[in-house]
């Protein structure tokens, strides 16, 4: 089914996103097809030539990437200017990827009420008031790869 997509990309303004599901694990995955059409400012055989080349249609960029991304925190750096232990700094792993604290306490085999007390831990150190606000400044310290729509 994919290959017959791919291949009736015959126009230059086709190109696409569709989901798959993994046969084992049922995981959506995405996949973007994105047709290499036309190049603008194709660096030409003559270092700094600047040529426009014009590909055979056919020719595509294929984007294989979870729909449900993962976030990758800045691990030593939380640790060094925050201060965060490494089992704080697992537990702000876990937020990030969206568990709730019931989730988190069952992922690291610790009770609800040691969650709680670990995120006072947490605000304390990274000086917040609020699970939004902490989302917003672990997003700063981390890096993921975003699907593009």
């Amino acid at each position: 089914m994919l290959q017959s997509h791919i291949v009736n990309l015959e126009n230059e303004q086709i190109g696409g996103v569709m989901s798959l599901t993994d046969e084992f694990d049922q995981k959506p995955m995405l996949i973007s097809v994105v047709p290499f059409s036309m190049l603008k400012n194709h660096v030409g055989k003559n270092v700094g030539d600047q040529v426009s080349t014009r590909l055979p249609s056919h020719q595509v960029a294929i984007f294989l990437t979870s729909s449900q991304p993962q976030v990758h925190l800045a691990k030593s750096y939380l640790m060094k200017n925050f201060k965060l232990s490494k089992r704080e700094v697992e537990i702000c792993e876990h937020f990030v990827q969206g568990l709730d604290f019931a989730q988190i306490s069952t992922e690291c085999g610790m009770t609800l009420s040691t969650v709680r007390t670990y995120f006072k831990h947490i605000f304390a150190k990274v000086d917040c008031n609020s699970q939004a606000e902490l989302m917003r400044i672990l997003l700063s310290y981390s890096s993921s790869f975003q699907h593009i729509h």
